[in-house]
């Protein structure tokens, strides 16, 4: 039980220690902005992926379509 609080004392030791720089908290703040960027552009490319999916799928309905009225040598 007595090694249970150890370990609080010394995570709190450690967290006091860290955030004695005043450059801590700013760094945390960035690091937070970085991460809201980062999953902001995720779901950005998974958007665009999906509107690249729609776009092949209907360039391929369409020269699918052309190749029927046309003839496959044509193409």
């Amino acid at each position: 039980m007595n090694l249970q609080y150890f370990y609080i004392l010394f995570v709190g030791v450690l967290i006091f220690w860290v955030f004695q720089d005043p450059n801590v908290p700013r760094y945390i703040e960035l690091r937070i902005q970085l991460l809201r960027i980062d999953i902001a552009s995720w779901f950005m490319k998974r958007k665009l992926k999906g509107q690249l999916m729609d776009y092949e799928k209907e360039a391929r309905k369409i020269m699918k379509e052309r190749m029927q009225n046309n003839g496959e040598d044509k193409m």
